[in-house]
């Protein structure tokens, strides 16, 4: 067999599985995927693909499987896709239906009830006929029942011929044509903070803010009539906290961060004497004040306190409260219920923290449960089932702190609701997970440990990049029947607020990139979106949360047109929003589905941005590649400065001959801060979300792509305390200027 027969037969294999061939960059140049890149993707995937035999295997599999199962693991349709129908594949008999197949189908509902079911037989019509080697096999199609009301539902079908019986189960998913929209996107222009809870300062923080500095926060805002208030992700990072504390590399995007518990909140802590004594000591009053009054946040201390005092109060709400199994008061069944209605994956979840915790006191340095010994790597295997009935106290530390969070989550979108901030909160979905955390771990299969997500060379970053985080396997991700993507989802839409999905492209297609290999040597994956936009859908509809997707950088026309089919808001940055010529776009042509904002956590403030603070700390880390792209970098930032000041200046916000002298300022000038948020406030967008670090002109960004330890990223708090940010003239005054200009 020659090279180029192989690679055909590689390259065929690798469209089957959704490997894009080529991709085309911001500069409009294509870059063809090789086949070393296809074979190391597809033997991520679990395929085989060392010879022409082995290759021809996958492919005959691959082609047959629609055919020789008898239904397909998941049909979703929306409620307006009626008639619509399911279908029915068997083997043929001379190319007809067997005259002795017997079937029947029945669909339930999530309780499990059957609420449609029917018999049918050789009278089938066939539609289609498909031939592998000696056998053919037919499909038919069988009408859905129209009263199906949205929801997801368990079809299960049986069919008997010739003595041989089969089943089948599809995941039916019935949708909204959209996502959820509040009324008030619809009818008003909204705005509101965008906050980094982690870098919340107060006068009673333990290090970190927390959910009661949360709640405090939007009441301020509501106040101001701002709309909503944006987080950063919520979600776990696992107990290695000396290490990555990224939000956006989680160890679970299915549960949440106990260390945004606000512990005086906790109920035990008013009649837990131990508590009590333990914090009234001097010395952990000093560790407080450490904590709080620290530039930095200490991830590792704040944890440790708080779980020693959780410890506490778990023990006092078992003995006022009782165990879970035998509870004594109403607070005890509403533990018990809550652990009963989480089931498994949450005694999995506190079981892998308590195992990682196990280790850490043994005085083992594991980053990763792929570290671990190796009878610990199967979830479900006896030396993990020994280890959970030996800990029960251990691991029920765990799901209770995700109890408390849990209504402290729920307390917080009351008090949202009770301001009447028409979207309250506004939470964050990390596109990835670690790959050695929780959610790889707890899912054996679903994820492709031998790649990371990233994304290709850029103007922005010449080398690529390379983030990380372990990428879903779409084939296994539809014959899960989306399991885990469902929870996932539904964990983190908070009711009658926003979810925004970072990378939202990451619905239709992720850049892969093979371990060992460079971002160069990537390749995107496709994933079956239009499944995932309408669970998206329905568990928006259910919860009623709008949706935002950031779609930043390059995004194929289409990709935004679907998700504005959807509802799904668009996102636009001041910094990219620029014309051919370098000019910065008017404000009357931004899009209106869009939700807008100066900055992120990944790029400079805009006082940061004036000074070319990032590019001063790239320099500083040699982040470049060379002397001459530092010294562009600077160039454009003039250039890009000076276009900020002829848009103020066309508008008639600022005198013709200040440019020069403005754009030399070392410091951002105030009428420059101002006049860009009025810029915004301007513009059509249904979503206007300013950062406090924007508003108050504070340098630091909270992280700087590229570094690790060089850098405090993730670890950087607020300069002003909340009590003095509630007080501050700042806010006030971007709230009136956005009142001048907004609904």
């Amino acid at each position: 067999m020659t090279g180029s027969n192989k690679e055909l037969l590689l390259a065929e294999l690798a469209s089957l599985y959704g490997l894009a061939p080529s991709y085309t960059d911001n500069a409009g140049q294509n870059h063809p995927t090789t086949s070393s890149t296809q074979a190391a993707i597809l033997r991520t995937m679990g395929l085989q693909c060392q010879s022409e035999v082995a290759l021809r295997e996958e492919l005959n599999r691959r082609r047959c499987l629609p055919w020789t199962r008898l239904t397909p693991p998941v049909l979703a349709l929306c409620q307006s896709q009626y008639p619509a129908v399911w279908d029915f594949h068997t083997l043929l008999q001379r190319g007809r239906l067997p005259h002795d197949l017997k079937g029947s189908w029945e669909i339930l509902d999530e309780s499990g009830q059957c609420i449609h079911s029917a018999d049918f037989g050789p009278e089938l019509q066939v539609i289609e006929v498909k031939n592998f080697g000696t056998d053919c096999f037919g499909r038919t199609a069988i009408p859905l029942p129209q009263t199906l009301a949205l929801g997801y539902y368990d079809l299960k079908v049986r069919v008997e011929t010739s003595g041989f019986e089969r089943e089948s189960r599809t995941l039916l998913i019935i949708a909204p044509e959209r996502v959820y929209t509040p009324m008030a996107l619809l009818t008003r222009r909204l705005w509101g903070f965008s906050v980094p809870l982690y870098a919340l300062r107060s006068q009673t923080d333990w290090g970190i803010g927390d959910l009661g500095d949360l709640q405090r926060l939007l009441g301020w805002a509501a106040g101001l009539q701002a709309s909503v208030i944006g987080l950063n992700p919520l979600h776990h990072l696992g107990l290695h906290l000396d290490q990555n504390v990224s939000p956006y590399y989680p160890t679970s995007r299915c549960y949440s961060n106990p260390l945004y518990l606000d512990l005086s909140q906790v109920p035990e802590l008013a009649t837990c004497r131990s508590a009590q004594e333990y914090l009234a000591q001097p010395q952990v009053q000093r560790q407080l004040d450490e904590l709080r009054q620290g530039q930095r946040i200490n991830y590792p201390a704040v944890a440790t306190l708080k779980f020693k005092v959780l410890e506490m109060l778990l023990n006092t709400f078992l003995e006022q409260h009782g165990l879970p199994a035998l509870p004594l008061t109403t607070r005890g069944r509403d533990f018990a219920a809550f652990l009963a209605c989480e089931g498994e994956p949450l005694q999995r979840f506190a079981t892998f923290l308590a195992l990682s915790e196990s280790w850490r006191t043994a005085g083992c340095s594991y980053a990763t449960w792929q570290e671990w010994p190796s009878v610990y790597h199967n979830p479900q295997g006896p030396a993990v089932a020994e280890f959970a009935y030996t800990h029960q106290r251990q691991i029920l530390l765990y799901a209770y702190a995700q109890w408390l969070l849990a209504g402290q989550l729920q307390d917080t979108s009351m008090a949202a609701a009770a301001w009447n901030l028409p979207l309250g909160l506004y939470f964050d979905l990390a596109v990835g997970v670690n790959p050695g955390g929780f959610d790889t771990w707890a899912e054996p299969g679903l994820f492709a440990l031998d790649a990371d997500i990233g994304a290709p060379p850029d103007e922005f970053s010449p080398l690529g990049q390379n983030w990380g985080l372990a990428p879903l396997l779409p084939e296994h991700l539809r014959e899960s029947r989306y399991r885990y993507f469902i929870r996932m989802v539904r964990h983190n839409c908070p009711p009658v607020g926003a979810l925004r999905l970072d990378h939202v492209m990451g619905l239709f297609r992720l850049y892969w990139i093979p371990k060992g290999l460079s971002p160069a040597e990537g390749v995107y994956v496709q994933y079956p979106a239009e499944e995932m936009l309408k669970i998206l859908a329905l568990e928006s509809v259910r919860r009623q949360t709008a949706i935002i997707g950031e779609d930043l950088g390059t995004v194929a026309p289409y990709i935004r047109d679907i998700l504005g089919g959807y509802r799904i808001l668009s996102t636009r940055l001041f910094y990219f929003e620029r014309r051919d010529d370098g000019s910065f776009t008017p404000a009357e042509d931004y899009p209106d589905w869009v939700a807008t904002s100066i900055t992120t956590h990944d790029l400079p403030t805009l006082a940061g941005f004036w000074q070319g603070q990032d590019i001063q700390m790239r320099q500083q880390l040699n982040l470049f590649p060379n002397n001459q792209a530092a010294t562009r970098a600077w160039e454009d930032r003039r250039r890009a400065k000076l276009a900020i000041l002829s848009l103020l200046q066309h508008k008639g916000w600022l005198p013709p001959d200040t440019a020069q002298n403005l754009a030399e300022s070392p410091e951002l000038p105030e009428e420059v801060k101002w006049r860009v948020i009025s810029h915004l406030a301007q513009t059509p967008c249904r979503l206007l979300l300013l950062s406090l670090e924007d508003i108050f002109g504070w340098l630091d960004q909270q992280n700087l792509p590229g570094t690790k330890d060089e850098y405090p990223n993730w670890r950087v708090k607020l300069p002003k305390l909340l009590e003095e940010i509630e007080k501050a003239k700042e806010p006030q005054q971007a709230a009136e200027i956005i009142g001048c200009f907004r609904d």
